[in-house]
């Protein structure tokens, strides 16, 4: 089963785009997660994780995706491979189906009513489907 969830902070704000020939609505985005085990706890180590998530919901989670925010998201892991100029390369990725915003008693009124799509509420978290 391949299934990765990952709670990390956004690099830089969502990418929004439409992919070509089905104009299906795709963002991209990077999350810089910490690792659990640290050695030296001055210098934490970080990695930084492409995330791609598609669908007609995501044009509206875009607004959301934005530079310093805290998510979380479930999706499974995708190891493309190429070759260029003779030599294989590969990319990981993350395709998201699934997204969580850790947030505030305040925004848990607020997220439903803007979003408009279907979402599963907790006590501290929403969860966008």
């Amino acid at each position: 089963m391949n299934v990765i969830n990952l709670t990390g902070r956004v690099v830089k704000d969502c990418e929004l785009s439409m992919l070509p020939g089905t104009g299906t609505a795709k963002i991209s985005f990077t999350i810089c997660v910490e690792r659990k085990y640290q050695k030296d706890k001055n210098n934490k180590k970080v990695d930084f994780i492409p995330v791609e998530m598609l669908g007609s919901h995501t044009e509206k989670l875009a607004q959301y995706v934005t530079k310093g925010k805290m998510i979380g998201i479930v999706g499974e892991l995708h190891i493309d491979q190429y070759e260029k100029d003779g030599q294989k390369k590969s990319f990981t990725k993350v395709n998201a189906d699934r997204f969580e915003l850790p947030t505030s008693r305040l925004h848990l009124v607020l997220y439903p009513i803007e979003l408009h799509i279907p979402l599963r509420i907790t006590r501290r978290s929403i969860y966008a489907y």
